[in-house]
């Protein structure tokens, strides 16, 4: 038996040991791996959450409800306005703490109303390495994270789901809407929509990893490195410039480092 295999099947134990859980479900890879392996092992003594925000994309709203319907998974989908919460709205470095909190606050509430005595959600041992101040709030809710418990990395969730069958593998990581935003600036429903729009379009010209930072009138394009030629020499820059301006921006710049996690937090030191 592979290393990787004796995760999934300590994963598997972990699932069935809780017996009856509550996933928060995102629409992401971690989530709807998690959501699966659950749902096959405990059929409907599990149940999917999904909290649609202001700071989730409706896609991500539309993939989640569409999959768990597929999938003959029970589902729910509570409405949350994130923007309601001033730490949110002001968004300090504790931003994303008192986010999960709240998130978790009212999926937990849920779980006791429907009788589910474990809420479980999609952290894996690769979150350990970036700047994730939510995690504590996790953890003072007594929410279980049994992906980072059997130290399955997002590498590992790949190759399992894709070899389990599981939809959505080869999708790429996305993240909330508020990571766009640098730490101080202030996050308004305006801003996020224009984040989500020039997001969509870029990813409609066939450029799916990507981010766009919102610098105030910049708009600040991250693209995996890979991409980055191709896209300054087959993309009509005027065109995605012209785009853009449509959305609000003033000005558009390409990240000469690229995409990766957390660029946000190098004010931080933790980048």
């Amino acid at each position: 038996m592979d290393d990787l295999k004796k995760k999934y099947e300590k994963l598997k134990e972990e699932l069935l040991r809780l017996g009856k859980v509550l996933v928060a479900f995102s629409g992401g890879v971690d989530s709807t791996f998690l959501l699966e392996t659950a749902s096959r092992l405990l059929g409907e003594k599990c149940l999917a959450i999904t909290v649609d925000s202001p700071l989730m994309k409706r896609e991500a709203i539309k993939y989640s409800r569409t999959y768990t319907k597929q999938r003959g998974i029970r589902h729910e989908i509570i409405n949350w306005n994130a923007l309601s919460c001033d730490s949110i709205v002001f968004n300090q470095p504790d931003r994303c703490y008192y986010c999960k909190r709240e998130v978790f606050s009212r999926i937990s509430q849920i779980s006791k109303d429907f009788g589910y005595p474990h809420v479980i959600e999609g952290t894996n041992k690769d979150d350990e390495n970036d700047y994730r101040p939510g995690l504590k709030a996790i953890r003072e809710l007594n929410v279980l994270s049994p992906l980072l418990h059997c130290n399955l990395s997002k590498e590992d969730i790949r190759e399992l789901s894709r070899r389990e069958g599981i939809p959505g593998w080869s999708r790429p990581a996305e993240s909330c809407l508020a990571t766009r935003f640098p730490l101080g600036a202030s996050i308004s429903y305006e801003r996020l929509k224009q984040v989500e729009m020039a997001e969509s379009y870029l990813n409609s010209l066939g450029y799916h990893e990507v981010r766009v930072r919102h610098h105030g009138e910049v708009a600040r394009i991250e693209l995996p490195e890979w991409q980055m030629e191709d896209f300054l020499e087959t993309v009509r820059r005027e065109g995605v410039y012209d785009r853009l301006m449509e959305f609000g921006f003033s000005y558009v710049a390409m990240d000469l480092r690229g995409y990766r996690r957390g660029s946000m937090n190098i004010v931080l030191g933790n980048e």
